[in-house]
């Protein structure tokens, strides 16, 4: 049967922590990459006479917009990841705390 080690804890703690810093970055840059793609997609150009906005004013928006959207998306997965583990680190705690030393 395995031992308890209190360092798995720890270490599983400190990768979610750091999966949570990612999360906060990647998030909000894959949502502004995919809502380009996505607005600048469906986009049909007039080929008379197409001005700056008509070429990028849909990808700047569906970026901003998605951007905004992965944003929020990724603080509410950091503070989950983060929660998480909290709860590990305290149930590592009450361990210590609870037992006995002879």
């Amino acid at each position: 049967m395995a031992e308890y080690d209190s360092q798995v804890i720890a270490k599983f703690a400190n990768r979610l922590y750091a999966q949570a810093g990612i999360v906060r970055i990647v998030y909000p840059i894959a949502g502004a990459v995919l809502g380009g793609f996505i607005a600048s997609v469906g986009k049909k150009f007039d080929a008379t006479e197409p001005d700056l906005w008509d070429l990028f004013g849909p990808l700047l928006l569906g970026g901003l917009l998605f951007g905004v959207l992965g944003f929020l998306v990724g603080v509410g997965k950091a503070f989950s990841l983060k929660l998480q583990a909290q709860i590990a680190l305290c149930q590592m705690k009450i361990e210590q705390n609870t037992s006995r030393k002879i």
